[in-house]
């Protein structure tokens, strides 16, 4: 079966885990069930793929019949997939190395959000013998692959174009079947991260120093841990148990690999704090370490330097400022910031606790108090609402042409999909793993 993160991972991506699987029978069995140009699929990522499907309840795994049919259809879409692969590669599209560590950092954030804090997917980590730079690097080759066909697509469907006629024929052939609209709102937001300020790092290496010098004095390094360190690893005495040169961020790694057994390191500073390392054991080119972690997180302080930089803002935008604007200056939300904050459109069940408490009962143009997340603290503008009705061409135009273009995009997708496999070398090994 999967482990945890890499199922959510899997779920997240639409890509496959390259951890070896097993067969639904239960039989470890691995080996090539299909060559696309110069890709292959293997049977374990098949078989992972219909355990996935089987977890959603999508396919019943004690009706062979159903899952021999299953098993082809997914195989069928794993060529595909391929198939795009390949003709991206053809066409010598490129993926940026910054774009694939954003794709990395986005997908970890969608993987941690499904844990109910930090500790607990640290937790999960360690469980699973991983790190994040290692899990980075497990599933670098695959986002890039993702991007590239997602630049494929891309193209391809930048190449479609649609009338305003076809708009209308389309709404006149499927009127009767839209959903109707559902209720949601529209909002902007100003993000302020908060971090540790000067004060706060200070006092933090302050008792970093000082449980440094009291292990140099001979206190004992487990007992230390378990009373002092920030990390989950505390319940255990600090234990990491064994890594490999590169497992680790690259400060803590050069740290614990320039010690000798038993020799404490000095404080080592890392994204995540203050690190004092002890190696217990090494062979070769891994080390068994333990540690104490000091987090640098912000203080009580410095989120209410956050919030009162929030009240300043949204006083600017209530007295008159452009909310896009400021939120074009000062939001810290990258992935919004340029478009003056915009984050689209929610139905109210896909909004945070928060979010929802502090936009119950604000009309179109309103800006919320500051709210409180685990992003930091935000100011929300709420741009728009929609309430539950049926779709009309009057008012809905945008959103159903975007619906007719797909339809076109799709069927010229697929017109596109069989003239690539007919060039493209395609061998099917199925038959050899399931008679």
């Amino acid at each position: 079966m999967f482990r945890k993160i890499a199922k959510i991972i899997t779920i997240s991506l639409c890509v496959l885990p390259i951890t070896a699987a097993t067969s639904l029978s239960g039989q470890l069995i691995d080996g090539i069930v299909a060559v696309v140009g110069n890709e292959i699929v293997l049977y374990s990522e098949l078989e992972s793929q219909l355990q996935l499907l089987a977890m959603q309840g999508k396919v019943n795994l004690k009706d062979s019949l159903e899952v021999k049919r299953l098993r082809k259809k997914v195989l069928e879409e794993m060529v595909n997939d391929k198939v795009l692969l390949v003709e991206a590669k053809r066409e010598t599209l490129e993926v940026a190395p910054q774009e694939v560590n954003q794709a990395l950092d986005e997908q970890l954030t969608k993987v941690r959000s499904q844990f109910t804090s930090s500790a607990e997917f640290q937790k999960e980590l360690d469980r699973e013998g991983l790190t994040l730079e290692k899990l980075k690097r497990r599933y670098r080759a695959q986002v890039k692959s993702e991007l590239l066909k997602q630049k494929l697509m891309n193209k391809l469907v930048s190449q479609v174009k649609i009338s305003d006629g076809e708009v209308r024929d389309f709404y006149r052939s499927y009127q009767d079947s839209f959903p109707p609209q559902k209720k949601a709102i529209r909002i902007s937001h100003i993000l302020l991260t908060v971090e540790p300020s000067p004060e706060t790092e200070a006092m933090v290496l302050e008792r970093a120093k000082s449980v440094l010098q009291r292990l140099k004095e001979g206190s004992d390094f487990a007992q230390l841990a378990r009373e002092y360190s920030d990390d989950p690893s505390s319940s255990s005495g600090g234990e990491l148990g064994w890594f490999d040169r590169g497992d680790m961020v690259p400060e803590f790694d050069r740290a614990s690999f320039s010690l000798k057994v038993e020799e404490i390191s000095n404080l080592v500073r890392t994204r995540f704090g203050y690190h004092i390392i002890q190696v217990e054991e090494r062979k070769g080119d891994r080390v068994k370490a333990r540690h104490i972690l000091f987090s640098l997180r912000p203080s009580s302080q410095d989120w209410a330097k956050a919030k009162a930089k929030a009240d300043t803002l949204r006083q600017r935008s209530v007295g008159g400022e452009d909310f896009a604007q400021v939120a074009k200056e000062y939001s810290q939300d990258l992935g919004s910031r340029d478009r003056g904050g915009d984050l689209g459109w929610f139905e109210p069940d896909q909004l945070t606790e928060s979010f929802k408490d502090a936009l119950n009962n604000l009309q179109v143009g309103e800006v919320s108090q500051p709210v409180i997340s685990s992003y930091g603290v935000h100011l929300i503008l709420v741009t728009d609402r929609r309430e539950n009705r049926k779709l009309s061409l009057e008012q809905d135009w945008g959103m159903i042409k975007g619906m007719a273009h797909r339809e076109k995009a799709t069927t010229k997708l697929n017109q596109w999909l069989a003239q690539a496999r007919k060039r493209t070398y395609i061998d099917i090994r199925l038959a050899s793993f399931t008679h």
